[in-house]
């Protein structure tokens, strides 16, 4: 009789902040791919400006590395939100493991948390990195402006496979940063104050 061998734990590390070179454990499957070392780098230097007590949005959280580099670079929030139990009760374990605080976790969908009340509720920086799969990445960040969740002059942060075509965003956001690494496009947009 064959035993099921237990899967083998992943991890990444928190690059800079409070919680430098902590390791971030997470189970491979469920189309995990968190952000590497080097994109993120990237990325939190294009946010380095802004960071400090930013309200920020995980929305397709998996690892949450991305929320989890956010708040130990001095984020004043992060929701995060995760679909799949299994990715979101291994976020929830690093997150009371590193002693995270100032955060909300929703193991729920993106589309079914976006249909939810949310009470002036606004975020200075979105990170939406879904599925390559989903291939839902437009619809996304309209949804994000439909429902008045983003600040003026917020940043969302988007992921997307590096052959797929341009993602149309709401007509005032503009790209902020730009670049490619490997089979993934990283882009920084920033949305423009709305002119009344």
């Amino acid at each position: 009789m064959n035993a099921k061998k237990p899967q083998q734990k992943s991890s990444v590390r928190i690059i800079a902040g409070r919680w430098r070179n902590s390791r971030i454990h997470f189970l491979p499957g469920d189309g995990l791919r968190p952000t590497g070392d080097r994109v993120r780098e990237t990325l939190f230097n294009w946010l380095s400006p802004i960071i400090m007590q930013s309200r920020c949005l995980d929305l397709f959280a998996g690892s949450g590395i991305l929320g989890m580099e956010a708040l130990s670079r001095g984020a004043s929030q992060i929701v995060f939100v995760e679909k799949s139990n299994q990715a979101a009760n291994t976020l929830r374990s690093n997150l009371e493991r590193i002693g995270a605080e100032s955060y909300q976790l929703f193991n729920t969908d993106a589309e079914s948390w976006l249909q939810r009340q949310h009470n002036g509720e606004q975020f200075d920086i979105v990170f939406l990195d879904p599925p390559f799969a989903l291939d839902g990445l437009q619809h996304f960040c309209n949804r994000l402006e439909e429902k008045a969740l983003l600040s003026e002059g917020a940043f969302v942060y988007a992921e997307s496979p590096s052959h797929s075509r341009e993602t149309v965003t709401p007509q005032n956001w503009r790209i902020f940063r730009q670049k490619t690494a490997g089979d993934v496009r990283f882009c920084l947009y920033q949305r423009d104050a709305v002119r009344k």
